[in-house]
């Protein structure tokens, strides 16, 4: 595994963010509708 994605809660992106993750999209949620959730992803 070279790299994972992430489906991030908006208020935890700026963590991931700072742990080195990039942030290459949004995600619909599966719990509420109309809302986006930041897709980040991880390269290991």
């Amino acid at each position: 595994m070279k790299s994972f994605t992430i489906d991030s809660d908006p208020n935890a992106k700026g963590f991931y963010v700072k742990m080195g993750a990039k942030l290459i999209g949004e995600t619909p949620s599966t719990v509420f509708k109309n809302r986006l959730l930041p897709l980040l992803q991880y390269r290991v």
